[in-house]
């Protein structure tokens, strides 16, 4: 279960390895997995929500939403080409559920 404030930071051997993955699971409420996803620019990124409620996920920044149905793995997949640090939220119930930090290739 993560804790507050536990990262995840992706690491990527080849680009050829596709997408920068981070799943994310919620039940009652309660999100199991990691709360930050860290990211360079430009790698391609898929976030797997899923829930035990119905409900809308929200990464802002991006403006990407996904339907979120009990027990159904929903998806967002992305290039993050802005840096920042974009809240994911669920809008229903209002809750924060992680953060993707991206940030500048060197």
């Amino acid at each position: 279960m993560a804790q507050l404030g536990e990262q995840q930071t992706a690491s990527k051997d080849t680009a050829a390895a596709g997408p920068t993955h981070f799943v994310i699971e919620l039940n009652n409420g309660v999100v199991k997995g990691p709360v930050v996803y860290k990211v360079q620019e430009g790698d391609a990124v898929e976030i797997q929500i899923t829930s035990d409620k119905t409900d809308e996920a929200h990464l802002h920044g991006y403006d990407l939403h996904a339907d979120l149905q009990p027990g159904i793995a929903a998806h967002l997949r992305f290039t993050a080409d802005r840096s920042g640090r974009f809240e994911l939220e669920l809008h229903d119930s209002h809750q924060t559920i992680g953060a993707l930090e991206v940030y500048p290739r060197p």
